[in-house]
């Protein structure tokens, strides 16, 4: 039996072709004798990969639910602008503005995409442009259609709508791009060297750990359907990590909230039904199989600020957020923020929480959230 393993072991090292095509099933009880490298490029599903079944509490459902803070003197807020890049700093600055999307904020720099021409734009903290470079994922080929963006120290990530990361330093150079398992809508940077991504497989986990280089190393959060195929569809959500590692996933539709601690646990689950109406989504069948839902978007964005959770919302179809609801840790609903323009995505840096504006406001803007003192 040996001497047919060490068989078998050698003509996997000695030819790749079958490696490459020889079924799972015969391969995988001899994944820990094979060369790691070998496998991660030629059958990365080889790879152990730690699956974590603790599923989300039963939800707690909040019925047009009012801030806790309404009406508290001493817990009045609003948004104070402290800087601004918008339509007429492009135009100096030869930037389509209009073809912004997405926000990220490193230790010393603020990105946005330009996702027609696949471009990264680089800002300082102050909102100055300061350099502008190509998406490049592999040689002289650009990603298409940027989806999503996260940043981390002088690191800057993007997600492609086809599943492919592509990871850079601040100046452009590429450090890493690989193709994620199934549907990707999210990602966030855990640290430096690893990313976490809302996925939609292997169902029923929603999100997942990858290194830099595409190796999977965990996979957590199952979320099940009476309908499997309709988890590709309704676990889209944004995914964001707080500065003290606890995480936060907004579904897109309905309006889902799930808090984890730092150790990666679900803790809470919200579901909250808004004063507006949602519609139900439409699922579109080819054959039996799904291929299109029909939904009303309702979140676009969550972003962890000063260890509590904001959400940017939409009452109405097809538009952008017109106002953000602010959660604690443990999922109490504090306080609302009605936005002064159409906000597509957020970004934090130290103090400031920064707005992407949409038609007819495209903009760039910084915000600090001061108390107001009322005159006694």
């Amino acid at each position: 039996m040996k001497k047919l393993i060490t068989a078998i072991l050698a003509l996997l090292v000695l030819s790749p072709l079958a490696l490459l095509f020889l079924p799972q099933s015969w391969l995988q009880p001899l994944q820990p004798y094979l060369p790691e490298r070998l496998v991660f490029e030629l059958r990365p599903e080889l790879l152990p990969v730690e699956s974590v079944d603790l599923p989300p509490p039963e939800p707690r459902i909040l019925e047009q639910p009012k801030p806790l803070w309404l009406g508290s003197k001493n817990q009045i807020k609003h948004m104070v602008s402290v800087y601004k890049f918008d339509s007429n700093d492009a135009l100096k600055a030869d930037l389509k503005i209009n073809q912004f999307n997405y926000l990220t904020a490193g230790a010393d720099f603020i990105a946005t995409a330009d996702i027609y021409d696949s471009e990264m734009m680089i800002f300082s903290p102050e909102l100055q442009f300061v350099r502008r470079w190509p998406m490049l994922t592999g040689i002289a080929r650009k990603m298409e259609k940027p989806f999503s963006l996260a940043a981390i120290e002088d690191r800057v990530a993007a997600l492609s709508r086809d599943g492919v990361i592509g990871v850079w330093d601040q100046h452009g150079k590429r450090l890493g791009s690989f193709q994620v398992e199934g549907k990707a809508r999210d990602l966030a940077f855990l640290d430096r060297e690893h990313l976490l991504v809302v996925q939609t497989r292997p169902y029923p986990y929603v999100l997942a750990v990858y290194t830099l280089h595409g190796r999977k190393l965990k996979q957590f959060c199952p979320i099940e359907y009476e309908n499997p195929d309709e988890a590709e569809f309704l676990n889209e959500a944004y995914v964001s990590i707080s500065r003290s590692g606890r995480l936060a996933l907004g579904f897109i539709h309905p309006y889902r909230l799930i808090f984890f601690d730092s150790a990666h646990r679900p803790e809470v689950q919200l579901i909250i039904h808004p004063r507006f109406v949602v519609q139900p989504p439409i699922f579109r069948r080819h054959k039996g199989r799904i291929t299109q839902m029909i939904r009303q978007s309702i979140l676009y964005d969550v972003q962890w600020f000063q260890e509590r959770l904001y959400v940017l919302v939409t009452p109405d179809q097809a538009k952008p957020a017109s106002y953000m609801d602010v959660f604690s840790p443990g999922g109490d609903f504090l306080e609302r923020f009605y936005l002064p323009f159409p906000t597509l995505k957020m970004a934090v840096h130290d103090d400031l929480l920064y707005m992407l504006g949409f038609y007819p406001n495209y903009r760039i803007e910084a915000f600090r959230i001061e108390s107001v003192r009322l005159k006694s």
